[in-house]
């Protein structure tokens, strides 16, 4: 009981965390338009900020790994929840340094682009560690729910961004005073947010979480062994995916042996990636490019088009916040889907409608209300694809 409670506390510190990563992503696309504003520059070269997040999320998504393998099984001070923290506070510290850079009118684009490469950088890998963590504390069914719930809570600070630019907007009276009024407000968001993680004990990693050979557990297994009884014993092999056949708790002296699976090395080369796989799982990684190409570009852009278009900018800044409304409202909508459709037939019928949808959004006349139903429409139907 005492361990549920204090996963169940992690989870909640790891749902602010995502709430406070989705207020930046939700930011950046409603502020473009006052980046242009501020830098008298267009679309296309406001557009190296966007890119300039979007590698430094992949140079995070690398680094992530290495950062929890090294905080593993040392010091307190390097501990899992402390690497959490700071991987954070460095981005709360590239969000005000932009906060700091518009308020001094800072018309070059250079140290937006960095420091939003640094942010990107320490938010993705933020995002990473906490999967892998919520992977230590929970393990089947209550994974993926407790895993479905953080995620949502990202979708919960999205929506949320976009008002923090409209509170600028409403606050400022220029490009320079409105973003330095909306990154002030995110900043302080996240100091709210986010220190709460060093409250609660790191997480420590579990084997069922690894792939791992059961020779290697053997000793893990072994100690398990001098504290519980052998039906408790079978308890920990099921946890870590072994048979209780696959045990032996040895003679006379105690030893603890797992017993080798060499009969199953035939079986397992059966099992060997076929061209057909390889082909799969390129074009898995081409799909979700461009899934989440759509759902990163739509959100950054939509504020900047219906400007473009004629649309108040009251509003437009609002169709970033119904996408991500919609979005959400899509995940839960998808759960009951599944249950009457098979998950090829639901990604069919959804890639179809997202392009109808994309269509209708070039063929037809510009207008409020089409912007509004076409934010309505991606955001409902591309959820679906999770």
């Amino acid at each position: 009981m005492m361990r549920n409670a204090t996963a169940l506390h992690s989870t909640a510190c790891y749902g602010l965390h995502y709430i406070a990563f989705g207020l930046a992503i939700g930011m950046l696309g409603p502020a473009i338009p006052l980046f242009m504003e501020l830098s008298a520059k267009e679309e296309g070269q406001v557009g190296l900020m966007v890119t300039g997040r979007a590698v430094g999320s992949l140079l995070g998504s690398v680094t992530a790994p290495l950062l929890v393998s090294r905080s593993n099984n040392v010091s307190s001070s390097f501990s899992h929840h402390n690497i959490l923290f700071f991987s954070q506070f460095l981005f709360v510290c590239a969000m005000w340094a932009i906060g700091l850079c518009t308020s001094l009118s800072i018309s070059s684009l250079l140290p937006y682009v960095f420091l939003l490469f640094f942010s990107g950088c320490a938010s993705v890998s933020n995002s990473s560690m906490l999967n892998s963590y919520l992977g230590w504390l929970w393990q089947g069914r209550d994974l993926s729910f407790y895993m479905q719930s953080v995620h949502f809570c990202f979708g919960i600070g999205a929506v949320f961004g976009p008002l923090m630019v409209s509170w600028g907007v409403y606050m400022g009276d220029d490009a320079s005073s409105r973003l330095s009024y909306s990154y002030l407000l995110l900043c302080v968001t996240q100091i709210i947010l986010v220190p709460w993680v060093l409250l609660v004990p790191s997480p420590s990693s579990r084997p069922s979480t690894l792939q791992a050979n059961p020779v290697e557990l053997a000793s893990l297994l072994k100690s398990e062994s001098e504290s519980e009884s052998e039906t408790e014993l079978g308890e920990v092999a099921a946890d870590i995916e072994l048979d209780e056949s696959e045990i032996d708790l040895g003679g006379g002296d105690g030893e603890l042996q797992v017993k080798s699976r060499e009969g199953n090395a035939d079986s397992g080369k059966d099992l060997e990636q076929t061209f057909g796989d390889k082909a799969f799982v390129l074009a898995m990684g081409a799909f979700l490019c461009a899934y989440v190409g759509l759902e990163i570009g739509y959100a950054s852009w939509v504020t900047a088009y219906a400007m473009a278009i004629g649309v108040d900018m009251s509003l437009s800044i609002l169709l970033a916040s119904i996408f991500w409304i919609s979005l959400s409202a899509g995940r839960g909508l998808a759960v009951p889907l599944a249950l009457v459709l098979s998950p090829l037939r639901l990604l069919i019928i959804n890639i179809s409608l997202c392009m109808v949808t994309l269509m209708c959004m070039m063929l037809i006349p510009p207008s409020s209300t089409l912007a509004i139903l076409v934010a309505v429409g991606l955001g409902t139907l591309r959820d679906h694809h999770e």
